[in-house]
């Protein structure tokens, strides 16, 4: 496969709009209090690239996303943001240390939108709640995520994956509930990554919130997978939805990482792959694998929310 062929640029007349935030930390520099930066409000799209430029401690950090049914951009909250029914957020953690920072992501399941709920009210307060907590181990972070949402009581019904990471003097530490997930790169090999959980084919764990009439979920933030792993420089770390990791394979992730210092054109070009490859039909894709090896018959990449954060140890 050549990664260097023309059609692999975007074509800027198209309708298809994603989203860049590029965040740039250095280590001499003191952060910011966790507020939205002063530009922020300023930056309209142009095209289809946005680039938000922040400064915080020595990782190089970039989010790129886009909705499968729409073009849509939202900001829900100072370091939030949604890309259709996906959710994600980073943002620095001086109650766990002044240099570290937690970064999540979570997928709503389109399941609910049968029933006429919005998928994306789920997984965009769940990230809200988590960006907020208090707590500094990643599976706590999301516990009290899912608390807050349970005790407000402000979404009626809904569930969504649950994906969060903390990187503090180069230790990551992370939580992960479903097929959302991280893979670390170094020295052009996966070195470490979460572990998929799902229930059968296409039907991941899920934290929930359930109208009455319905049985209770059956996961919990005590349900998920845990890791801790050393962090060096030159480490890149890519944590994403399904919509990324459906469509595109580990070579594909190492290759990009490799051809690309930095993180802003690395999620770019993962998003542009991804999207490419969830709308062929021929394309032999990490989902048809998995729909194989189930007893599945699917074809090619599958449309997505995808949502992508890539951070680059400097």
């Amino acid at each position: 496969m050549c990664f260097f062929s023309s059609n692999r640029r975007f074509d800027t007349t198209s309708n298809i709009i994603f989203f860049i935030v590029c965040v740039i930390m250095l280590f001499f520099i003191s952060p910011l209090k966790g507020d939205v930066p002063k530009d922020l409000d300023k930056q309209k799209p142009v095209g289809e690239v946005l680039n938000i430029y922040h400064v915080w401690n020595k990782l190089s950090v970039a989010i790129a996303g886009k909705g499968k049914e729409n073009n849509e951009i939202k900001k829900i909250g100072t370091h939030i943001f949604s890309f259709g029914e996906d959710a994600c957020f980073v943002t620095l953690t001086k109650h766990i240390s002044p240099k570290a920072i937690a970064l999540g992501v979570a997928d709503g399941v389109g399941g609910w939108r049968k029933k006429g709920i919005d998928p994306g009210d789920f997984s965009r307060a769940l990230v809200g709640y988590m960006q907020n907590a208090t707590a500094i181990d990643p599976q706590q972070i999301i516990q009290e995520g899912y608390d807050c949402l349970l005790g407000e009581k402000k979404v009626a019904a809904g569930s969504s994956t649950a994906c969060v990471a903390t990187i503090d003097n180069l230790i990551l530490k992370w939580a992960n509930l479903g097929d959302s997930g991280l893979k670390v790169i170094r020295d052009q090999k996966i070195t470490h990554e979460t572990i998929e959980q799902q229930s059968h084919f296409d039907c991941p764990f899920q934290l929930s919130v359930r109208p009455p009439d319905y049985k209770p979920g059956k996961r919990h933030p005590s349900d998920c997978s845990c890791g801790t792993y050393i962090l060096k420089q030159g480490d890149i770390i890519i944590m994403a939805t399904d919509g990324l990791f459906d469509n595109v394979d580990d070579a594909t992730l190492i290759q990009w990482s490799n051809l690309h210092h930095n993180t802003t054109k690395i999620a770019e070009s993962l998003l542009i792959e991804a999207i490419q490859n969830s709308q062929n039909p021929t394309k032999e894709s990490p989902f048809e694998h998995k729909a194989r090896a189930s007893g599945k018959v699917h074809s090619g990449g599958k449309e997505d929310d995808i949502t992508i954060i890539v951070v680059k140890v400097l």
